[in-house]
């Protein structure tokens, strides 16, 4: 490491099955804050054509209020290698579905939450900060709630 530089590491694989979109939030505060500070920033992934590349788009799709077809036509003018991965341009889609920020009452983006804790990609940790456990008792103070297989009561 080097002093005097901020580093930033996002664990993302090139896979269609790869969660990138819920990283665009904290990587479009942490890019503005350089670019407005006037501090240099370095994006790179392994080639440079599909991960830093998803995360640029996203960012500047929010900065302009572009489509992704447009400021992908803008990278590729500067890089003309970029080719994100289908799911990265598919995430990069429902970014700007949902006006460029996160969006739990969105009906694809909850679809996509699901899609990707299926996939067991996603720990359930992120699931609960999207989507709070309800608590049953609340609702249910007299209904015992047990698991099917062993009849354990569950504290819900």
């Amino acid at each position: 490491r080097i002093g005097g530089i901020r580093y930033h590491w996002i664990q993302a694989d090139d896979s269609p099955h790869e969660d990138l979109l819920t990283h665009f939030p904290e990587a479009y505060d942490i890019i503005d804050k350089c670019v407005v500070s006037g501090t240099g920033i370095l994006m790179h992934c392994m080639a440079g054509v599909s991960q830093s590349t998803t995360i640029v788009c996203s960012y500047l799709m929010k900065k302009r209020r572009k489509t992704y077809e447009e400021i992908h036509s803008l990278v590729q003018c500067r890089r003309p290698i970029i080719s994100p991965n289908h799911g990265f341009v598919a995430q990069l889609g429902l970014w700007e579905g949902m006006g460029f920020r996160l969006d739990a009452n969105n009906k694809q983006f909850r679809h996509y939450m699901r899609e990707m804790y299926s996939l067991h990609t996603f720990p359930v940790k992120k699931m609960d900060q999207y989507f709070p456990r309800l608590d049953g008792r609340e609702y249910y103070p007299s209904v015992e709630f047990r698991q099917t297989v062993c009849l354990t009561i569950l504290n819900v």
